[in-house]
């Protein structure tokens, strides 16, 4: 009745020795775990993937429109190095430079020039060379070892970046958009770090999400105002915040949760420095939530978190980040509409929130205000 958690590892089913001895080394580690809507995957160390939670557009990539409580394995999907979630989809970035994506194909953000819907994985087309993807809500996009992007999707809020606001069902370039380093979507715009430092974001600009000062949509990439010296960026909905060179992070757009981390619940539509927080090596980003990884390998979060998905055992809005607690030595974060998950050091995944659909992947529907195990 041995399982692989009994050695440690997140998944997998342990070997046997012809002398009938039980090993690990068929036991998997998770790596990244990504936050779609309502469901999340994770990658593990053999370039597999597994996902858990709603799967009523086929999000989960086991070729059903089931939901599950538990971890599902990615039909077909290998060699898989990257792997992100948008609201009813996810990608992988494959090691040959290529992407695979399924689930909701409505406004064609699996990039196969059609709208139909694929509950497997299927190859983006027109792209190869990638280095790097990010996922928005309808939306994805590649960064490519030449350093320019492609994206595709849903553009009606412009977060393609093209200067059109037509739907792409195809990869196409953000114009102007050269010399590229990190590139993130969010839920209607889009951002990216250039070689330089230079933070610029396209889309939908309400709240001034785009951190340009205006509340103007944008159907080109812009400058954000005096972010010069960014290594990460990560879009949520209506906020945007860019961690710099120094280990301190600044955001900005909507700030009625809190979710800017000031200490107020006031917009901004240029970037504010987060009170207190400082050794931060990578973000994470919910609907109206924002998360920071910490060099020591804490988490800490702020902004909305009335479905506890601050993870600090309250359900009590915070407009200063406090420490998720429960976990280890984390290693990767990411958050989507009102829950959270993490990796922790030893490859197990732990998420924390809303869990009307088994996004946490414990196995129940009960919402959690402390992280809870993802189940095998």
């Amino acid at each position: 009745g041995a399982t692989c958690r009994d050695y440690g590892f997140f998944s997998g089913t342990p070997s046997c020795s012809v002398d009938c001895v039980l090993g690990s080394s068929t036991c998997q580690r998770a790596s990244r775990v990504a936050t779609g809507q309502m469901f999340a995957c994770a990658l593990l160390a053999d370039g597999t993937a597994r996902c858990w939670g709603k799967n009523n557009m086929g999000e989960l990539g086991n070729g059903t429109t089931v939901d599950s409580l538990v971890p599902v394995s990615v039909q077909g999907l290998a060699d898989a190095t990257d792997l992100v979630s948008g609201a009813e989809f996810a990608c992988a970035l494959i090691s040959d430079g290529t992407v695979k994506c399924w689930g909701d194909n409505s406004f064609g953000q699996l990039g196969d020039g059609t709208t139909v819907l694929h509950a497997t994985p299927g190859t983006v087309q027109n792209l190869s060379g990638v280095t790097a993807l990010t996922a928005g809500a309808f939306h994805a996009c590649a960064l490519l070892e030449d350093a320019t992007v492609r994206c595709w999707g849903r553009n009606g809020s412009s977060q393609i970046g093209d200067g059109s606001s037509t739907n792409r069902l195809l990869p196409v370039s953000p114009m102007g958009l050269t010399g590229v380093k990190v590139i993130a979507g969010g839920y209607f715009h889009t951002c990216a770090v250039l070689l330089s430092g230079q933070a610029q974001c396209w889309g939908v600009n309400l709240y001034g999400r785009l951190g340009d000062g205006t509340t103007t949509t944008r159907n080109s990439p812009v400058n954000v105002t005096g972010i010069t010296n960014a290594i990460h960026i990560a879009p949520g909905n209506q906020h945007t915040c860019a961690l710099l060179d120094d280990g301190t992070v600044r955001c900005w757009g909507y700030n009625y949760f809190g979710q800017l981390g000031n200490g107020t619940t006031t917009d901004s539509w240029t970037p504010v420095t987060v009170t207190g927080l400082g050794g931060v090596g990578a973000l994470g980003m919910g609907h109206s939530h924002s998360c920071a990884l910490i060099s020591d390998g804490t988490l800490q979060c702020w902004g909305h978190n009335r479905q506890g998905e601050l993870g600090d055992g309250t359900d009590v809005n915070r407009s200063l980040p406090v420490t998720t607690t429960g976990l280890g030595v984390v290693g990767a974060v990411d958050a989507d509409d009102v829950y959270t998950c993490a990796v922790t050091g030893d490859g197990l995944v732990w998420c924390w929130g809303y869990n009307e659909f088994g996004q946490l992947g414990d196995g129940s529907t009960t919402t959690r205000l402390l992280p809870t195990e993802v189940l095998p």
